[in-house]
């Protein structure tokens, strides 16, 4: 009769106090306990017993049996967090009250009264854009379900924050890819497109003969040339005689004959000139030198 009574003295404790007091020997009970429902396979979302009996061990302080925690709550990234559903179960058998004002896919507005507390939250398809969730399928699929269970997870922190110890929801665990612990086995669905649009009453429309490049600079352009004509010869060029060509004397490029013969008035360059000049003691052409020596 003393134990149980010893017992009722616990759970009238955890009823006016809600969590409950860490006891070492029932959490090895409830190891015990996690570990055979682990190896059950009812809950897949549970990876191994030493979860399972996290999940247990924080049900029990939160005033949760072990298999509606097993059920609705996991682990995401090594935190432990729960489905909205639970969360609002908690808050009302906590004592608290709460009104939806409103429930679209457009919006949420939630009214909360706790422990003399009141206040109003409200979360909206804006909200959701800004912080990336529109692209979610669970939030394109079931954008009223989706923002309604986020108001009520910022709701229920807000307001009464001891009901879960400021624990996660899975839908905020994941950033909205699963609902629900069920949701965590499912496979993710296939990201949107790059070129996706997302329109106001949040359906998808993809433009996949779209393509998204950017513009690129208009290139320099090319100076124009002039083209010589084929039929006229380049000023460079002779035109071909079929003779050839004749050895040129040194001047300069326009007039490379500076001198003439002073015989015969022929126009020389200046080494013939100088060798006549030494040799002679005139300028004379190559051909007035062999006159003249002979």
């Amino acid at each position: 009769m003393e134990k149980k009574k010893e017992g009722l003295a616990v759970t009238d404790q955890r009823q006016e106090r809600f969590l409950a007091t860490y006891d070492p020997e029932k959490s090895i009970k409830l190891e015990v306990i996690a570990e055979k429902l682990n190896k059950s396979g009812m809950f897949p979302h549970i990876k191994n017993g030493m979860q399972a009996f996290s999940i247990v061990e924080y049900g029990y302080e939160l005033g949760i049996p072990p298999m509606a925690a097993l059920q609705s709550m996991a682990i995401v990234s090594g935190k432990l967090c729960a489905e909205g559903k639970l969360m609002l179960a908690q808050y009302i058998r906590a004592g608290g009250n709460y009104q939806v004002l409103t429930r679209t896919k457009e919006k949420s507005a939630i009214k909360w009264s706790y422990r003399g507390q009141e206040g109003v939250t409200e979360f909206t398809t804006q909200d959701a854009q800004r912080i990336g969730l529109l692209v979610k399928d669970n939030w394109r699929k079931y954008p009223e379900e989706m923002l309604f269970w986020r108001n009520v997870a910022k709701g229920i922190r807000a307001y009464a924050p001891d009901v879960m110890l400021f624990a996660q929801t899975v839908e905020e665990a994941t950033q909205g890819a699963a609902l629900t612990v069920d949701d965590l086995m499912k496979k993710e669905s296939k990201p949107l497109a790059k070129n996706a649009v997302i329109t106001e009453d949040l359906t998808v429309a993809e433009r996949p003969n779209v393509i998204d490049v950017t513009p690129e600079a208009p290139a320099e352009p090319e100076p124009e040339t002039t083209q010589p004509d084929e039929s006229t010869p380049a000023a460079s060029e002779k035109p071909d005689t079929g003779k050839p060509a004749e050895k040129q004397p040194e001047g300069t490029v326009d007039n490379p004959f500076v001198d003439e013969c002073e015989e015969c008035g022929e126009q020389i360059d200046s080494k013939v000139a100088k060798f006549s000049k030494s040799r002679f003691n005139k300028k004379l052409c190559r051909d007035c030198q062999k006159n003249n020596a002979k």
